[in-house]
Parts: structure tokens; sequence; C-alpha cells
């Protein structure tokens, strides 16, 4: 009897965590009918974030929920380079506090992953490059048990940028060429 009772609360422990998974995926870029390529860009010059330096994360509630409520799903992924630049590495990921066929709240944050030694978007800080798109209600998620089985799709993102901090370095040799430049203006 014991044995009944242990492989039923398995089972229902696993169909419960199955129902209540819903996927989407997580790209910034689609060809084909409903095209649309929404590259991020850094803020200050306009250029595509290029490279593995950059990643970005999915971040997800249910539908509706606010913006600060939205926690990271999935793993990060990391920005293509070249003429892909500004896009990121499309994913599959799994919303677990959402069941296939109902919509999520959905945001993309992306940030300077400084070589691989930033693993989130939170550890990067206020004085750090980051930045986040508008938060929307996916389409009906994807997901086994219920219809749509295939994941929804990321196409309500819009382009964003994110802010490039320079490095202090930079700034405190800009001035002191700011300061060699006025000092010998005022000698002549």
């Amino acid at each position: 009897m014991k044995k009944l009772l242990i492989i039923a609360s398995v089972l229902a422990v696993t169909l419960s965590s199955a129902v209540g998974q819903g996927t989407i995926e997580f790209v910034n870029r689609i060809t084909g009918q409903g095209t649309f390529d929404n590259a991020v860009t850094d803020e200050v010059s306009g250029g595509r974030l290029d490279g593995s330096g950059f990643s970005a994360q999915l971040y997800a509630g249910p539908a509706g929920s606010a913006d600060g409520a939205l926690t990271a799903v999935g793993a990060a992924t990391a920005f293509r380079s070249g003429n892909a630049a500004g896009l990121w590495n499309a994913i599959t990921v799994t919303i677990d506090s959402v069941a296939p066929g109902a919509s999520a709240r959905v945001q993309a944050r992306a940030w300077d992953n400084n070589g691989g030694a930033v693993t989130s978007w939170e550890a990067t800080g206020l004085d750090f490059a980051r930045g986040e798109s508008a938060s929307f209600d996916s389409q009906a998620l994807g997901g086994a048990g219920a219809p749509p089985s295939l994941p929804a799709s990321f196409e309500g993102v819009g382009p964003f940028s994110i802010v490039i901090i320079p490095e202090p370095t930079t700034l405190v040799l800009g001035a002191l060429g700011a300061a060699a430049l006025v000092f010998f203006r005022r000698r002549k």
C-alpha cells in the first residue's frame, strides 16, 4: 500500500509540473511570414551589440504582471556577431509559472557580460551596461498537453538599447587630457 501511495504521489507531482509549463521561442529576429528584426543597440553609438561579450535573457511571469515581478527564466543566451550583430541566439524557453495555452508577461533584458564574468542582468548593477525591452503579454504559450504544442513566438518584443558605460580609466584619461589642454592654452 505504501508503494502505491508513493507512486501515486510522484505521478501527481510530475503531471502537475508538466501541465504548468508553457514554452516560448526567445528570439528577436524571425524571417518569412511575420518577419521582424529587432536588433539591440548601444544607446551612445547606435551600433548593434556584437558578439558573445553581451548576453540576453527572458524575464517572465503570468499575464498582466508588473515589470518588477518578472523573474529570469531559462538560460542567458549570447549575442551573435558580424551581419547578425544585435541579435541573440534563439532558444526555446520553458516558463514554469504559466500553463500551455495561457499568455505570459515577458520582457527581454540584455547586458555586457564582461567576458562571461557577469552571468545575470541583476549582477551588472546600475553603473554597468544593461538595458531592457518594454514588457508585453505574449501569445498563447506552447507546450505539451495543450494546444498549441509549438512554442509561442516572441514577436511582440521591440528594438531597445543598452547604455554602454565607459570604464573609469577612460574617463580619468579624458579628464587629464582636457586639463592639459586648458593648462597649455593658458600658458600661451
